[in-house]
């Protein structure tokens, strides 16, 4: 989505009175020291869930099953997606 159109839907829900939170692409976070997992709820508005959820990713995966699965191929080259990586994940 455009930053244009997030832009519009923004100012346009901001003048109807509905609250809008917005995490923005300056919003850092990190694994460890004062944007560490234990913060991240207060990090950003839209980060609250962190601090009011019971879960969050990553995930603690305590058990494991082991399979015989065929070998995982992946081709994204023909979807047309310009990827941006942030430094903590890969964006479209």
């Amino acid at each position: 989505m455009s930053r244009v159109i997030v832009l519009t839907i923004f100012v346009l829900l901001s003048l109807t009175g509905v609250s809008v939170s917005v995490a923005t692409e300056e919003t850092h976070w990190d694994y460890e020291g004062q944007e560490g997992p234990e913060n991240w709820g207060a990090l950003a508005g839209d980060y609250d869930i962190c601090a009011r959820g019971r879960n969050q990713s990553p995930i603690d995966l305590v058990a494991d099953f082991h399979s015989e699965l065929p070998k995982l191929e992946l081709d994204y080259t023909h979807l047309g997606i310009e990827e941006i990586n942030t430094g903590h994940a890969i964006q479209e």
